[in-house]
């Protein structure tokens, strides 16, 4: 398993990922059993089951070995003050009832970076009247 210091996150948890499944196959073809299929779908879920953790909770280890200073996951982040955020759209209004009584909500639409080349949606400063 390399994986390169300059790499975005998703490309090592992606590295990462197929390492563990290639890991889990070689394992499943070592045994010589008649259980072999089951036990190829055991080390495949526990290698998926894996990975989930590693993506999802792995930023900080990701952050103190990365090269890349531009790394969107080690930015000490504010949305109301970093550069590359929309500070917020119109208000979007909606409306709606529950069993009779009206609600109203209206929302900012903020947009930033998800380090990917793509944007996050979040929903902020939300008021609802009823």
């Amino acid at each position: 398993m390399i994986y390169a210091s300059s790499q975005s996150k998703a490309a090592c948890d992606t590295a990462f990922y197929h390492d563990m499944k290639k890991i889990a196959e070689e394992l499943a073809d070592a045994l010589d059993t008649a259980g072999l299929p089951l036990f190829e779908i055991l080390f495949l879920s526990q290698a998926e089951l894996y990975y989930q953790v590693v993506k999802a909770e792995g930023d900080e280890a990701y952050c103190r070995a990365t090269t890349n200073n531009n790394a969107a996951e080690c930015a000490p982040y504010n949305v109301n003050t970093d550069p590359y955020t929309n500070p917020g759209s119109e208000y979007i209004g909606n409306e709606f009832s529950d069993f009779g009584r009206g609600f109203a909500t209206r929302c900012e639409l903020w947009r930033f970076p998800d380090g990917n080349g793509g944007y996050y949606l979040l929903y902020r400063n939300c008021h609802i009247a009823h």
